[in-house]
């Protein structure tokens, strides 16, 4: 409805249409396309799908065959929605399915013409230039010619407008030119007003100035276009927020920094809200097309904050809040809508358990009429649940608007919060990082300027303890005064590097050797590190929590950090990989390696046997059994990825302790040959998603990563477990993870979304704390801080103050080896 009260567009056509006819009429089918189609103008992309579906239903039910002109017009109408939400596939594929429906009616009418011609905008749109020229150029023949049609006609506009973005897009821009003000021109004679077209027609002239360096021009044309748009549509549309885009553009271009400032603000604020709205509806994968669509916005802020902050302290307001939207947004979208699901199963089972119980009363007589009543009121209150919104999405909704002077009021005087974040430096064609800094009494967040990205990957995380100090925390120094608590959300790079052990050289830095060592069981060359002596680790300065986002410390992250973890454990560990079904050998009985690292990295091997992980967790289990906690011990042959998966929903236990080895393959783009004959194998290292290249080694897990389908034969699972698998775990009522295992916090890398790997399956599984590991970690010295890390937690109860007091000691312990404890990191 209207804010008058009145009905949009068409709504008053649809009423009339649905007293006159059966709701399975064609004319009610269109009327509820053209609500859909006022709904896209307006950006109400939920409600224009709705009645897509709705006309559809209709349709299907009137012409069974599809052959009828409307079914054509309708699956261009949802291509339209697509383009507007990012799906390009999705909208070739609704053009290609209109072109085959219209070429059985006619190919000799104005429809078949338009769809020639919106394939050609899609081809263009998907950078498959020549195909969209070759469509763009014959719907132009078609046009000319057909009668009714002709070269004064606004499809034959709009098709001439559409080319020039081809040629613009390879820069031809004499061509695309010459096609803008071709299109303007006919624009201009056939239309009595201005509307959106003459206002594209504009701004596509404003592009080729501006692209060709004729700033002053092209504002020329951008305003005329965004002031016929703000006219014409609503403030959120794409055609608005393309117009005041492309002037904020020219405005920097100029150096007319702060009039560029507030445009992208507008923006910001506009497409923040397109966010909140659409991310409820959209399923996963059309989550993270849309929001592929809007991230280059949210990037552009960085680099145009850093750029005029010295100048416009207040870009860095900007800056804040955009990261604060954008970092780990579908993350967090299908965290919350797992969430919903979870708590919708989990409620009805409750709902007929409740059900089953009264019923059996009822059946064996109400002896107890108190009890009886107060299962009929909590199956009646379980109901009433299931009805109302998950307030997870409303939550989400709220999270969407935190802005960077919420996070300060949670901050306490010696405390900082730093968002970390690459931009892209235009002059050096680079990536570089900035670190945002917030505390106390500040005006604006403070803006400091890092490293390039190539610096960074020039380093191996567990050997540039002194290397990574000048170029991510120098800089920082000054300005963290009289600090001791940072709370702090890495970002691209920055998520594989050990804040904590940094440290500023006073001689020749981090001593690096190579020499032999044991990874498994097979000898390889390797370097170490020996950091030197009497130095000061930023651990010793600094109490260290590392977020997600930081604007969970708006969302009582500080109060959940004081509340005591509940007592009860399941722990994998002393696991045998070379478990078959039926074999009572056990992994006791293997030979153990000595001095052996929990990594998986050589895939040509079997894994070696850890017997640092069998003391380490009978330790803890001991430890913790002895002090009340309920403790679910798990090795050997049992500790199978069947008997793994039985840990989550209602039997999920409040602490997850996993003692294994662990893997995590970078992204490949070359082809093995012998990918054949090592399927198995080959499948996780070169899978293309990050969430099966990541993952650990469970019972029986040699025989899949060493080739071998025996497992899998036999009927039962073959002991590796993906990141993957992980995230469809329900673990809501896990508090804590501990993943003691090498590179468990890798995997691939996707800017503003971090880390595709472990550390994200256990997150979207519902985990709330996540210890896991930068590198290859060492047996022996991983089980020392893990036991330190429990004595402490029974007295605690608080994995966040146990964990950076284990991991002191171990640094009161190796003080000049890092690389024995800095690996592991709590992630919350």
């Amino acid at each position: 409805g209207l804010p008058n009260g009145g009905l949009i567009p068409g709504a008053q056509s649809l009423k009339i249409k649905l007293q006159r006819f059966k709701s399975a009429h064609i004319d009610v089918a269109i009327a509820y396309s053209n609500i859909g189609t006022v709904c896209v103008r307006n950006s109400d992309f939920k409600s224009a799908n709705d009645n897509y579906l709705k006309s559809l239903s209709i349709l299907e039910e009137v012409y069974p065959d599809s052959i009828n002109q409307a079914f054509p017009r309708l699956f261009q109408y949802f291509a339209t929605l697509a383009r507007a939400l990012g799906d390009d596939q999705k909208q070739e594929e609704y053009l290609t399915l209109a072109l085959r429906i219209q070429k059985k009616i006619s190919t000799e009418n104005e429809d078949y013409v338009n769809i020639i011609k919106n394939l050609g905008t899609c081809y263009t749109i998907k950078k498959q230039y020549d195909k969209g020229r070759d469509f763009l150029n014959e719907a132009i023949g078609l046009y000319a010619n057909m009668k009714g049609i002709g070269i004064m006609h606004p499809n034959y506009a709009v098709v001439i407008n559409d080319l020039g973005r081809n040629y613009l897009y390879r820069e031809d821009f004499q061509m695309a030119d010459s096609l803008f003000r071709y299109a303007l021109k006919i624009r201009t004679q056939i239309y009595k007003t201005e509307n959106t077209h003459i206002a594209k027609s504009n701004r596509n002239i404003g592009d080729v100035l501006y692209l060709q360096g004729n700033y002053k021009d092209a504002e020329l044309y951008y305003q005329k276009s965004l002031q016929i748009n703000l006219r014409c549509l609503n403030p959120t549309h794409e055609y608005t927020l393309d117009s005041k885009n492309s002037l904020a553009n020219c405005y920097v271009a100029q150096g007319r920094n702060q009039e560029a400032f507030n445009l992208y603000k507008e923006i910001f604020d506009q497409k923040t809200l397109l966010l909140t709205k659409n991310f409820e509806w959209l399923n996963n994968n059309e989550k993270e097309l849309y929001w592929k669509l809007e991230q280059s916005f949210f990037e552009k802020i960085a680099s145009f904050s850093v750029a005029v902050y010295d100048s416009l302290p207040m870009a860095a307001d900007l800056n804040y809040n955009a990261l604060l939207v954008s970092k780990s947004i579908l993350l967090e979208a299908k965290l919350s809508k797992d969430n919903f699901e979870r708590f919708q199963q989990e409620l009805y089972e409750e709902q007929n358990d409740c059900i089953h119980l009264r019923n059996k009363m009822e059946k064996d007589g109400i002896l107890d009429r108190q009890k009886f009543n107060r299962i009929t009121k909590e199956r009646d209150s379980l109901e009433r649940l299931l009805n109302i919104s998950w307030p997870e999405y409303a939550l989400q909704k709220q999270n969407l608007k935190i802005t960077w002077d919420k996070i300060q009021q949670n901050l306490g005087s010696d405390e900082a919060a730093i968002e970390f974040s690459p931009y892209y430096e235009k002059e050096k064609k680079s990536i570089y990082y900035q670190a945002l800094v917030i505390k106390k009494g500040l005006n604006h967040p403070l803006l400091v300027k890092l490293c390039s990205e190539e610096e960074l990957k020039n380093i191996r995380p567990n050997l540039g303890f002194s290397a990574y100090y000048p170029l991510i925390w120098e800089p920082l120094e000054a300005y963290l005064k009289d600090i001791h608590n940072i709370y702090y959300s890495p970002s691209g790079e920055l998520n594989n590097v050990p804040f904590q052990a940094l440290y500023s050289s006073k001689g020749n830095g981090d001593d690096l050797s190579q020499n032999i060592g044991k990874s498994r069981s097979t000898k390889v060359k390797s370097t170490s590190v020996t950091t030197e002596k009497n130095i000061e680790y930023l651990m010793d300065r600094f109490t260290f929590h590392q977020l997600t986002s930081t604007r969970y410390l708006a969302m009582d992250l500080k109060q959940k950090q004081n509340q005591k973890i509940c007592q009860s454990i399941t722990l994998f560990g002393g696991i045998n990989y070379d478990y078959l079904p039926g074999s009572k050998m056990s992994s006791k009985k293997q030979k153990s390696n000595k001095g052996v690292s929990r990594s998986s990295k050589l895939t040509s091997e079997k894994l070696g046997y850890l017997e640092g992980t069998e003391n380490e967790v009978e330790k803890i289990n001991v430890s913790l059994s002895s002090v009340t906690w309920s403790t679910k011990l798990i090795e050997g042959n049992e500790a199978t990825l069947e008997n793994f998966m039985k840990n989550e929903g209602k039997d999920a236990p409040c602490v997850m302790h996993i003692a294994t080895h662990g893997y995590a393959f970078p992204e490949h783009n070359s082809t093995d040959t012998s990918q054949q004959a090592n399927f198995f194998k080959f499948n996780f290292h070169y899978s293309p998603n990050p969430m099966v290249r990541s993952g650990l080694i469970l019972a029986g897990g040699n025989w899949a990563w060493t080739g071998s389908d025996t497992l899998s034969k036999l009927g039962a699972e073959n002991g590796i477990l993906t990141a993957l698998e992980v995230s469809q775990l329900n673990l809501k009522k896990t508090k804590l993870v501990v993943l003691s295992a090498c590179e468990t916090g890798l995997g691939k890398i996707e800017g503003s979304e971090g880390t595709f790997g472990l550390k994200r399956g256990f997150k979207l599984a519902g985990v709330e704390q996540i210890i896991v590991s930068l590198w290859s970690v060492p047996d022996k010295e991983t089980m020392e801080l893990m036991t330190l890390f429990y004595t402490d937690l029974t007295k605690t109860l608080n994995p966040v103050i146990s964990f950076s007091k284990a991991q002191k000691e171990m640094r009161n312990l190796y003080p000049t080896d890092p690389e024995k404890w800095a690996g592991f990191v709590l992630v919350r």
